[in-house]
């Protein structure tokens, strides 16, 4: 099974590496947007883990000084691709900012 994370948290993603490794996944990563949907156009994994909130790029380069909703792109591309995905994000301190991707994922079903 190969499996794509996208995680921008150095700590969120060495436990998701560690976590997938020990139990046999093949993982590949990225930190991005950009990079998150060019490598999930070119390896067409099995799964994709994504955060939700993650600083905007363009060009591989961050700009701005807060984090947006970049992981439902990656989301409903994978989603396009009839690739299963999850995902994983620490709401403790995005508060109500996260509510309506669980609003819409409860009326989509």
């Amino acid at each position: 099974m190969r499996i794509l994370v996208v995680e921008d948290n150095p700590i969120h993603l060495d436990d998701a590496i560690r976590t997938l490794r020990n139990a046999g996944v093949e993982i590949s990563t990225t930190v991005d947007e950009n990079d998150g949907l060019e490598k999930l156009e070119e390896s067409l994994p099995d799964g994709v883990i994504t955060d939700i909130f993650m600083p905007l790029t363009k060009g591989h380069r961050r700009y701005g000084s807060t984090n947006e909703p970049c992981g439902v792109a990656i989301a409903l591309r994978a989603e396009q691709l009839g690739i299963p995905f999850v995902f994983c994000t620490a709401g403790n301190h995005h508060g109500a900012r996260y509510q309506w991707i669980t609003d819409v994922a409860s009326v989509r079903g």
